[in-house]
């Protein structure tokens, strides 16, 4: 009985194979006719738009058409008129294309209508029309991104400018094929391609299912052949063979390898005969050769007795030396070339190493790292199969001499062991590698106290020489924990902004701090620049104001610089920051005085006072940066270096201390970088033909009323290249971008956050702040960073920003300020009141009565400081309402408005004027104090002022009943009314 298999049949592979290779091409080819329509559907859109557009704009152009529009030029035309609109309809029309579907269709069904082209026709920037399709594609973006990006990719417009008969552009004329149609024609298209793809698949399937028949017939054939062998005796199959009737080449070429196989196993079946015959004849041979050997073996236990007695005499030496080494103190063991530690080693190194180490691989024992693991691996072998003694001596200076292990510090020292050997009459070597382990945690204890002590006297002696700058850095660090941190954390700005503010001011301290050596003050800002880091990264949501103020308190920055000041206490004594030959008054206390003088002294003893109580505030500006250049030769020494001592070059003019410190105070991290990427080792400095010793220099100028400051190294100069890997990297630009950057363009990436072209993070750079907080300080003054290099030679900053010097406050008469309070006046009106056209109805004039006429609404506000006295906005009821409707509801009709509407409005409208009208005055402002506006309602009113001076000007819009003035009263303090 035939056995029916279940499996993969060849019929079906081979029928499977034909439709998977059919399927494919049809898929390749489908891809590939809608790839090329894809690109030549562009450039036919693009060639439609060409055409439109010029057509439009050909039209338009045409003298027949201003004549068509009775019009002198485009700047005049207008849809609103019969001709206007008339044209309009045609350009709306000429947008649809009408159609029907054959055999679909009826000749009595309407046309159906599709958008082909889109239009937008400006004149004198006014847009005369816009297709409103082409305003939804710019507005609805489809929710389907292939469908987005398709239409992106077929919005194809043309513009086309629109000319006088003098030649000047006043308008354009853009024009493109509707996007959407060409993406519908695309999918269309599409659509057929896959529908005759289906029905070529679909028959090709048909075609395979009968075509595999004849196929597979010749197999069938040897399989019943081969049937009819299994099923007759096997001895005729051996002498005969398999034999086929018109077989094919495959199924022969099977025949006739199965008839070798036979052949084959004629021959084995002969061979194992032979063999066996010879099988027996070795049998006999053992049977005499086991009798030799019993002989043997009793010579063998007589020469084990005498080997046992040599074994205990060379144990016993064993534990001799093996008690020796136990109490030396430190632990020796051994390895050979399979680095496999042998089994006899000192009890030291069980105590060191906490394991019983016997056979364990020695790079295994030490190191977690797989790489650290594999390098060590292979240097060990290195040092086995290398016969050269000298180049031992290198690898062996590789080797790790100390480490870390189970909280101790273990000390490793090396030795290569040589022994001759003799096998097979050849002297081989055979290395040994012994280790001695010696545990010096003691001693790396008592180097860290010593260090710790250099580094507290290292802080004491940089303080007392700079103790005013510390003091200085010292209350500005407060200030910024007391005030400036809750101010950001209750500000509106956004949770990114809060907390890059507070890593750039964080990073800028720990510069700050680390020139004055204190050590655990900048682990500290170390650590909370890692904190920020994590919270930077988490979800915006998650993170609320209210959660980092939490975790700010729990920080508690303001206690990061008690330990140092501890110890400063404790090295120079509690009264170490008592001064009682100087009177310190905090900076905000002298603002606190100003404000004080402007509010309630006259303008001319403020026009004294004021500016003196400013210089108060006034520094040279070197003693913003003399700090630097000691702290740039002591942190070169620390990393190794050598820098020149150096000075600061100028900076003998004054400036606001308040307003250069911040910048001062970023340009550490200039400095730093400087000394960490720019100056090379002394080594590599000489390698290149330099002198050991680097060389740093900073300069501070005048210059076209700007400060200039150069900060300038000679060291390797930026590595461009690195700059633009780790931009590409960090995603801040893109290889299209780079292309077209110059290469100052490209040194200026180096201030974008979070670019660093170190590698590793370190106290000394790394996380890409740095910079960016100068950058940012630099805005904040409105100045500009430039960036000088030269690979191998120098780097050179340059920072540009305003010299804001301390002036006189300037006296201004009454009708010099009174012109811009009419312009801004007349301008603010017209902007809110676009129907209304407001001019002067009368000039500037003054009021020797003192009298004070008002109008039914009025708002004022009082000015204070070096100008004291009112500025007044008066008008009728109908012009107060007509500035509600226009201000706070855009023009809203049929409305009730109250009596308080109006007076908002007018409140708005002279906080306002007042505001712009005061910042036209640079050198006033400053000086000039504004209450919040006051507004008053009466039919009538005249308030007197005896002692005043009354300035007035009336305004018009040429509306009738419309009335508006304004009233500007100069007084000393007292008035009555």
């Amino acid at each position: 009985m035939e056995k029916s298999y279940q499996g993969r049949s060849l019929k079906r592979l081979i029928r499977r194979l034909m439709n998977v290779s059919t399927l494919f091409t049809i898929l390749i080819f489908s891809a590939m006719i809608v790839l090329i329509l894809l690109w030549l559907m562009q450039p036919l859109s693009q060639l439609g738009s060409q055409l439109v557009a010029k057509s439009v704009a050909r039209e338009m152009n045409a003298p027949s058409f201003l004549g068509e529009q009775s019009i002198q030029s485009l700047e005049q035309l207008s849809t609103d008129t019969l001709a206007g609109k008339a044209w309009l309809d045609v350009l709306q029309k000429n947008e649809r294309t009408r159609y029907r579907f054959p055999f679909i269709d009826k000749s009595s069904d309407p046309m159906r209508e599709i958008y082909t082209v889109t239009f937008k026709i400006t004149a004198q920037s006014r847009i005369l029309y816009e297709s409103p399709e082409r305003v939804a594609l710019l507005t609805e973006p489809s929710s389907l991104p292939w469908n987005q990006w398709l239409i992106q990719y077929f919005s194809t417009e043309l513009t086309i400018p629109l000319m006088d008969a003098e030649g000047r552009e006043v308008g354009s004329v853009i024009a493109g094929i509707y996007p959407p149609l060409m993406v519908q024609i695309l999918w269309l298209i599409t659509a057929c391609i896959v529908a005759l793809g289906s029905l070529s698949f679909l028959i090709n399937y048909l075609l395979c299912k009968y075509l595999t028949v004849p196929m597979v017939r010749p197999l069938k054939q040897l399989r019943d052949r081969i049937r009819k062998v299994a099923s007759e005796d096997a001895a005729v199959f051996m002498e005969k063979g398999i034999q086929l009737d018109r077989p094919y080449v495959e199924t022969l070429e099977i025949a006739e390898e199965a008839n070798k196989i036979v052949t084959n196993i004629r021959g084995y079946l002969e061979t194992a005969r032979k063999q066996t015959e010879l099988l027996k004849a070795h049998q006999e041979e053992l049977e005499a050769q086991k009798e030799e050997l019993e002989a043997q073996n009793e010579t063998l236990e007589g020469s084990q007795a005498m080997i046992r007695n040599t074994q205990e005499l060379v144990r016993a030496k064993e534990q001799s030396v093996r008690r020796l080494l136990d109490n030396a103190g430190q632990g020796f063991l051994s390895f050979g070339s399979n680095l496999l530690i042998h089994s006899e080693y000192s009890a030291e190194c069980r105590d060191m190493l906490q394991a019983d180490i016997a056979n364990q691989l020695f790079p295994e024992l030490l190191l977690k790292e797989d790489s650290e693991i594999a390098f060590l691996r292979e240097l060990l072998l290195k040092i086995f199969e290398e016969p050269e003694e000298f180049q031992i001596e290198l690898y062996l200076g590789l080797l790790t001499e100390e480490m870390q292990l189970h909280n101790k510090v273990i000390h490793f020292e090396y030795k290569l062991l040589t022994e001759e050997l003799q096998h097979e009459g050849a002297a081989l070597m055979q290395k040994t590698m012994m280790v001695i382990l010696t545990d010096i945690t003691e001693t790396r204890r008592l180097e860290q106290l010593m260090e710790e002590e250099s580094k507290r006297l290292k802080m004491v002696v940089s303080i007392v020489g700079h103790y005013k700058d510390f003091t200085e850095c010292l209350a500005d660090y407060e200030s910024f924990c007391d005030h400036e941190i809750p101010e950001l954390l209750i500000s509106n700005k956004p949770m990114e902004t809060i907390l890059s503010e507070l890593y750039r001011e964080l990073h800028t301290y720990k510069g700050n701090f680390a020139i004055f050596n204190l050590v655990h003050t900048v682990k500290e800002l170390h650590q909370a620049e890692d904190q920020l880091s994590v919270w930077m990264h988490e979800d915006e949501e998650a993170l609320t104001p209210r959660i980092l103020a939490e975790r700010m308190q729990a920080l508690n920055p303001k206690a990061w610089t008690e330990t140092d000041i501890d110890i400063l206490s404790t090295t120079l004594g509690e009264s170490m920051a008592e001064r009682r030959d100087v009177l310190i008054i905090d900076k905000e206390q002298l603002i606190k005085i100003e404000d004080l003088i402007l509010e309630e002294l006259d303008p001319l003893q403020s026009r004294k006072l004021v500016p003196e109580l400013r210089r108060l505030r006034h520094k040279p500006f070197t003693e913003l940066l003399r700090m630097y250049p000691d702290y740039a030769v002591s942190l070169a020494e620390r990393n190794d270096k050598e820098i020149k001592p150096f000075t600061i070059e100028g900076g003998d003019f004054y400036v606001d201390y308040g307003t250069y410190h911040p910048l001062a105070r970023s340009l550490i991290h200039i400095i730093r970088n400087m000394v960490d990427h720019g100056i090379e080792t002394p080594e590599d400095r000489a390698a290149v033909g330099k002198q050991p010793a680097g060389n740093l220099r900073c300069a501070a100028f005048i210059e076209q009323e700007h400060i200039i400051i150069e900060l300038e190294d000679d060291g390797n100069g930026l590595d461009l290249d690195k700059v633009m890997k780790k931009a590409l990297d960090k995603g801040i630009v893109t290889e299209a971008q780079l292309q077209h950057m110059t290469m100052e363009a490209i040194s200026q990436l180096i201030f974008r956050e979070e670019l660093s072209t170190n590698d590793q993070i370190t106290e000394l750079s790394g996380r890409g702040i740095g910079l960016t907080a100068v950058r940012a300080e630099t805005d904040e003054l409105g100045g500009s960073i430039e960036v000088v290099t030269l690979p191998g030679t120098s780097t050179k900053f340059i920072i540009r920003i305003p010299y804001m010097e301390m002036k006189d406050i300037p006296n201004l008469a009454v009708p010099d300020l009174m012109q811009p309070l009419l312009q801004k006046t007349v301008s603010y009106l017209n902007e809110a009141m676009e129907e209304e056209e407001w001019v002067y109805k009368q000039d500037l004039r003054s009021d020797p009565a003192g009298k004070l006429m008002l109008l039914p609404v009025t708002a004022y506000v009082k000015l204070k400081g070096t100008l004291k006295g009112l500025f007044v906005l008066t008008a009728d009821e109908g012009t107060a309402n007509r500035l509600f409707q226009q201000l706070l509801i855009g023009g809203t009709q049929g409305q009730e408005i109250k009596s308080c509407d109006r007076e908002d409005a007018m409140a708005e409208a002279v906080n306002t004027i007042v505001g712009n009208s005061l910042a036209a005055f640079e050198d006033y402002d400053p000086y000039v104090k504004i209450d919040p506006p006051v507004t008053v309602a009466a039919l009538t009113a005249a308030l007197t002022y005896p002692s005043a001076e009354i300035w007035t000007s009336e305004l018009s819009s040429g509306q009738a009943h419309s009335q508006m003035g304004i009233r500007l009263v100069l007084m000393s303090e007292n008035y009555s009314d």
